[in-house]
């Protein structure tokens, strides 16, 4: 026992010399080799970031005008008019066109719009021609087809389909919580296409129409600029599209008014028809995906007119927020 203690006495003893022997050893600064290393991570880690953050922005961050050659392209403002407006209506249309680059200067992302007077077919907006992601605004052309096959006698809007689980598709809409073997109408699937931007609804039109059949028929109402499979499209071709709804030149008087009324009084009503005064019919689509806020429909207003308003890399809040104020600048604006 004797000679086990006296060890554990040297052992403890040499350990607390070799401690002091640490701590008299200076420990050895980084080098130049390592001092260097370590900023150029910093600073590239700190460039990454920024592209980042400045390509997910679409070239636009807040304060700070928005930089040409940006990730997809986009142009600078551009203005577009179809006849020659009286000074008094071009003038309202600049100030609108102030108005609302002055509302999104300071923010995220880019904002574009164009409206059309649908009495005199007037139209301008900024950034209209640029390609954006559409979001669920790409339901509006598949609800417009699918329409006017029911008109051709192709399919009947009174047919019962019977969900299956392989048709939910999460998101947006009801029928995803729906069970398999639920029962509706094709009636019934273009109204929660509208109401609730169904995306279980979408999917079954889509599959029923076929992408190919979706793609020929976009292009043939004008829509050039518009890929359902990139889900891409522009604020012009959208206005486009409402306007030709508008004046049931692509489908019926009965089509057009079942579509537009499956567009109004939806479960997102926060955003274009919250700038527009109470008691004003807006027949709209809202869309919404990360980083983009979309929303566009006919105004029943005075002067009726369509407005879409789109964005690219911006942040949520933001939109949401000033999105009721871009309305209604627009809305103003269309008061001549």
């Amino acid at each position: 026992m004797a000679f086990r203690r006296k060890r554990l006495i040297k052992t403890e003893d040499e350990l607390s010399s070799a401690r002091i022997d640490m701590r008299e050893k200076p420990k050895k600064g980084w080098g130049k080799k390592e001092r260097s290393f370590v900023f150029l991570v910093v600073i590239g880690t700190s460039l990454t970031a920024f592209l980042l953050a400045f390509t997910s922005r679409q070239g636009k961050l807040p304060g700070l005008p928005r930089l040409s050659g940006s990730s997809i392209g986009m142009s600078e403002t551009v203005v577009l008019t179809k006849t020659q407006a009286p000074p008094s209506v071009k003038k309202k249309q600049n100030e609108t066109i102030l108005a609302f680059t002055e509302a999104v200067s300071q923010l995220s992302g880019v904002y574009s719009f164009v409206a059309v007077d649908l009495n005199s077919g007037e139209v301008y907006g900024v950034n209209e021609y640029e390609p954006m992601q559409a979001a669920s605004l790409i339901k509006l052309p598949v609800m417009a087809q699918f329409l006017k096959m029911a008109e051709d006698g192709k399919i009947n809007l009174d047919t019962v389909y019977t969900l299956r689980d392989a048709d939910k598709i999460g998101g947006s809409g009801s029928l995803q919580y729906k069970a398999a073997g639920t029962e509706l109408t094709y009636r019934e699937l273009v109204q929660l296409m509208g109401k609730q931007s169904d995306n279980t609804a979408f999917n079954v039109v889509r599959k029923k129409i076929g992408d190919q059949a979706i793609a020929d028929y976009m292009k043939n109402v004008g829509m050039k600029n518009t890929d359902l499979l990139e889900n891409m499209t522009t604020p012009s071709d959208m206005a486009l599209l409402f306007e030709k709804i508008y004046q049931a030149q692509i489908i019926s008087v009965a089509s057009r008014d079942l579509l537009l009324e499956s567009l109004t009084g939806t479960i997102y009503e926060q955003h274009l028809v919250k700038g527009i005064p109470e008691g004003i019919k807006v027949a709209h689509k809202y869309g919404r995906e990360l980083h983009v806020v979309n929303d566009g429909g006919v105004v029943y207003s005075e002067s009726p007119y369509v407005v879409v308003i789109m964005t690219a890399g911006i942040v949520e809040a933001e939109a949401d927020s000033v999105f009721p104020k871009l309305s209604q600048i627009i809305f103003e604006g269309q008061t001549y």
